[in-house]
């Protein structure tokens, strides 16, 4: 077995300040380094604006970085996130949709602040905006930052439960892509497509099974298998359907630094570090020529 200083260590599921997570890219890739990950991906929420500076600091430390998004898409029962890998972020029609996402993001978080006016409180997009001013994709868990800073919440949990989530007083469903549109969107930057933490998706182990079938059929390359999302009884389940279904293995901490402070990079379900041989080796041959 590989020693602790020769082993690959890798992290394909990061969010940097550009979407809901809290560390700049420099800050990423400088714990990275620190914890002796050599291979990362940044995937941030529908928006790519991250990947060239965070791939050019990678190449300063030697640190091999994924070009990735995680894109949300049309479900009702729970989240379903889509991972990209390998897409070239810089095609230009690629670009106008990633536009589009945040136009509607843009609208749905009027909407969101309208509601909370109507409830008392009173928060502005400026506001956020100072509080976030590299972010290129704001959402609501920065609104939920500024709820606790105004004493309207308790925690994250809190201003999800009471306002933002689903049943919450200021909830406003977004307009997104089918599982469909989402994989070709991936597909047509020549991106690999992978499900992101499907523990999210609330599902039972066989309607589970059988919505794979389905994403399947639509052009579904692989399922993140190893993450802090998952128990390991999940973490089994979800390899067996990759190997009954030949899908390709992705794993990922999902780390969002202070917003999700439980979650630390590198580490998925039960503090076990993710290496380079729990997952399928064509991820690992994805780079990127500038």
């Amino acid at each position: 077995m590989a020693n602790k200083k020769s082993t690959h260590w890798i992290d394909l599921h990061l969010h940097s300040d550009k979407s809901d997570g809290t560390y700049s890219l420099t800050e990423l890739i400088s714990l990275a380094v620190c914890k002796e990950i050599r291979t990362i991906s940044i995937t941030d929420h529908d928006t790519v604006a991250g990947l060239k500076e965070g791939i050019r600091l990678g190449k300063e430390h030697k640190l091999n970085v994924i070009p990735g998004i995680e894109i949300s898409s049309k479900y009702s029962k729970g989240a379903l996130h889509i991972l990209g890998y390998g897409l070239d972020f810089r095609d230009p029609e690629f670009q106008f949709a990633l536009q589009r996402f945040q136009d509607v993001r843009k609208e749905r978080n009027r909407k969101i602040l309208s509601k909370l006016q109507s409830l008392g409180i009173d928060i502005s997009m400026d506001e956020i905006r100072d509080r976030n001013p590299s972010n290129k994709s704001i959402g609501r868990p920065h609104i939920a930052s500024v709820l606790l800073e105004k004493g309207a919440a308790i925690n994250m949990d809190n201003a999800f439960d009471k306002y933002l989530g689903k049943n919450g007083k200021a909830f406003v469903s977004k307009e997104v892509l089918t599982s469909s549109e989402t994989i070709h969107l991936i597909h047509s930057v020549g991106g690999l497509a992978f499900l992101a933490h499907p523990s999210t998706l609330n599902l039972s182990d066989q309607n589970l099974t059988e919505y794979v079938e389905k994403l399947l059929k639509e052009g579904l390359d692989g399922i993140e298998v190893y993450s802090s999302a998952h128990t390991e009884r999940q973490t089994c389940l979800y390899e067996g359907i990759c190997q009954k279904y030949q899908l390709l293995i992705s794993g990922g901490s999902d780390f969002h630094g202070d917003h999700k402070k439980d979650v630390k990079m590198g580490i998925c379900s039960s503090g076990q570090r993710i290496s380079a041989d729990m997952v399928s080796q064509e991820l690992l041959n994805l780079s990127f020529d500038s």
